[in-house]
């Protein structure tokens, strides 16, 4: 599974007329229809808000809408970008403010595709994976022995909070979003029993369930 981790904007300009692409992470369709709405209300004075989208693991609830424009020239066009980047549960939006020169339909399906494809790079796209969350208090004392082990793992560190004790979240990556988190099942065992003997028995491990991520700029960022 792959999607965006945020929401972005894309331009892109020929003949003065203007294209404004928004992209947006979303989950159902009264997703989709809210956004759209937004964008009319934002752009109110432009024509023309092209848009397609892509719902669903399998990526088969897809709809596009060339929104008054030529057949095919804006709402495909945008399909397609997001069938290039295999992306799902993601909405393009792209706004014309018309320049006052007529584009042509080749004109029109190259500017739209140009301002999706700016505003999805922008979005950054990325593949999602399963994880075991798991939290961990530890006393200070312990802290910087469990982030060394940390560091030399395979182990992504979520968040930490500092109170009377140190808690790390932390995610054990298993083989895929469609896996849940049986295949970390194994690793995750190893790591409690390596961490109770780093700790000699003083470390708490509770699990929080299995969660979706992506990882991004040496970052997981949960979806």
């Amino acid at each position: 599974m792959r999607t965006v981790l945020r929401d972005a904007e894309g331009y892109y300009e020929e003949k003065k007329s203007r294209f404004i692409a928004n992209v947006f992470r979303v989950n159902t369709e009264d997703d989709v229809l809210w956004h759209l709405q937004e964008i009319r209300k934002i752009h109110y004075e432009a024509r023309h808000h092209c848009f397609a989208y892509v719902l669903g693991r399998d990526r088969l609830k897809k709809r596009c809408s060339d929104d008054g424009e030529p057949q095919k020239t804006a709402g495909a066009p945008i399909l397609q970008v997001l069938d290039g980047e295999d992306v799902t549960d993601t909405l393009i939006v792209v706004t014309r403010y018309f320049g006052g020169t007529l584009l042509g339909t080749g004109g029109l399906t190259r500017a739209y595709s140009k301002a999706a494809k700016d505003g999805l790079a922008n979005a950054m796209p990325a593949d999602v994976r399963a994880a075991e969350r798991l939290r961990i208090s530890v006393s200070y004392e312990d802290h910087n022995r469990i982030r060394r082990f940390l560091d030399e793992r395979t182990i992504l560190p979520a968040e930490a909070e500092y109170g009377e004790r140190v808690t790390l979240h932390v995610l054990i990556p298993s083989g895929g979003c469609d896996d849940g988190c049986e295949d970390s099942s194994s690793e995750s065992e190893q790591f409690r029993r390596t961490l109770s003997d780093l700790t000699q028995g003083r470390a708490g491990i509770e699990a929080e369930g299995c969660v979706l991520y992506a990882e991004a700029e040496g970052k997981a960022v949960l979806i």
